[in-house]
């Protein structure tokens, strides 16, 4: 049996020994994520966002091929000076999302370390 945090409402949520995955909590009804997915069972928002930001380069190409299209077009500067940002949010966004999962494999290990002290009396 997993008993869990909720960490929306912090009430202990029963999972009943289910694996990785998103659950609703049934005290406060909001989604939460627990363990590491693979990228098979995760299709929500994450696994989209660390899809696009691994296409970093390809990003950086079509910046590169557009810019001489907007030096004979001036119509599409706009539209250019928009897309300069999305490679620094997805960089941003990758940075972030390994953080995240560094600061959970501390997470884990803190609380394999502490795992025997719970069950002393």
């Amino acid at each position: 049996m997993v008993v869990i945090q909720c960490p929306h409402c912090h009430l202990k949520v029963d999972l009943a020994d289910a694996g990785p995955g998103r659950y609703s909590c049934p005290h406060c009804g909001k989604e939460f994520q627990w363990g590491e997915m693979d990228e098979d069972t995760d299709d929500g928002l994450f696994a989209w966002l660390d899809r696009a930001a691994s296409t970093m380069y390809l990003q950086f190409g079509i910046l590169v091929l557009l810019y001489p299209v907007t030096l004979f077009n001036p119509d599409l500067l706009g539209l250019y000076s928009a897309l300069l940002f999305v490679p620094m949010i997805s960089w941003g966004y990758r940075r972030r999302r390994r953080q995240w999962k560094e600061s959970m494999a501390f997470a884990k290990d803190l609380t394999a370390a502490f795992a025997p002290l719970e069950d002393d009396p």
